[in-house]
C-alpha cells in the first residue's frame, strides 16, 4: 500500500476529501493509489499537511518509483541489445 493511502486510510479520509484538499480530481488521487499516476513534487508539501506526515515520506515513495522505472528501462535496453 502507498504512502498516500495508507495515511488517507489512517486519518479516515476519503479520496474525494482529498482531491478537494489538494484541488485535483478524485480520478487523479485514484490513478495515484493504484500506481498508474505518479505524485507530482508541487503537491507534495500541501499533501503532507493535509495527511499529517513528513514530506520525506512522499519523497522517499517517488525515488523509488525512479528507481523502479529505471531499472525497468535498462531491463528493456538490455534485451533490445
Amino acid at each position: 500500500m502507498g504512502v498516500v493511502r495508507k495515511h488517507r486510510k489512517r486519518i479516515g479520509m476519503t479520496q474525494a476529501e482529498l482531491a478537494k484538499h489538494l484541488r485535483v480530481s478524485n480520478q487523479f488521487i485514484c490513478n495515484h493509489e493504484n500506481g498508474s499516476a505518479p505524485f507530482p513534487s508541487r503537491l507534495m508539501g500541501k499533501c503532507a499537511v493535509v495527511l499529517n506526515i513528513d514530506v520525506k515520506l512522499l519523497v522517499n515513495e517517488r525515488v523509488r518509483q525512479f528507481k523502479r522505472e529505471i531499472e525497468k528501462d535498462a531491463r528493456i535496453s538490455w534485451y533490445s541489445v
